[in-house]
């Protein structure tokens, strides 16, 4: 015959046990005074600073920053650290911003612009199932915003046709602007022009990424 099976009920805790014990793991969780919460300012310059050390250590991204912005916010999406980050208390925006004077201008106008467009690779990060498809999508707008444009021909050596869309290319406006203040030329429309794109692309692509962003969380 078999032997019966013993069967130990535990008595359940008392509610002073219970209060004992969650002061207990709270003491141990917390041994010190909650930080205060981070400002908008300086959680978006955290995140600044731990891209710029990504293009420390590799610095060729600094060449395709519209394009990594997507595919960094992508990966960390895919492995769960955009998980961690959203568990933080700090600004959730903060994660979907030479001597020469007119280098330096030239330069924060390249850096204006490269903010701007990457609000559309922020967008597609969140919004593509993986970093390869992204990385095919970018390559399909990058190469003919930056090949056909004045980067690397003078606009007037092409077909006609292909010189109308390389005039109006945003990228070509910002070549011009951009050789026009280091060479000391007057720039002064071409600049106001990328500035006027600049905060067309913010206007537009900033509402829709951070929309797209919500109804993902």
């Amino acid at each position: 015959m078999a032997p019966a099976l013993r069967v130990s009920a535990t008595a359940p805790a008392s509610p002073a046990a219970e209060a004992i014990e969650c002061d207990a793991v709270q003491r141990a969780l917390a041994t010190s005074a909650r930080p205060a919460r981070p400002s908008p300012m300086s959680a978006s310059l955290t995140f600044w600073w731990r891209a710029m050390l990504k293009i420390r250590h590799i610095p060729e991204r600094l060449f395709d920053v519209t394009m990594y912005t997507g595919l960094t916010l992508n990966r960390d999406i895919q492995k769960g650290v955009h998980d961690r980050f959203r568990s933080l208390p700090i600004w959730r925006p903060a994660t979907p911003v030479t001597p020469v004077p007119g280098v330096v201008t030239a330069v924060g106008l390249l850096l204006v612009f490269c903010f701007s467009l990457s609000w559309a690779w922020t967008m597609l990060g969140i919004v593509m199932r993986s970093e390869q498809a992204l990385m095919g999508l970018s390559m399909m707008v990058l190469f003919p915003l930056t090949f056909v444009s004045n980067v690397f021909v003078p606009p007037e050596t092409l077909p006609g046709w292909l010189e109308a869309f390389v005039e109006v290319n945003p990228i070509t406006i910002l070549v011009a602007a951009m050789r026009g203040l280091m060479h000391g030329q007057a720039v002064g429309s071409e600049i106001l022009a990328v500035l006027v794109i600049s905060a067309g692309l913010v206007a537009v692509l900033g509402p829709l990424t951070m929309l797209v962003y919500r109804r993902t969380s």
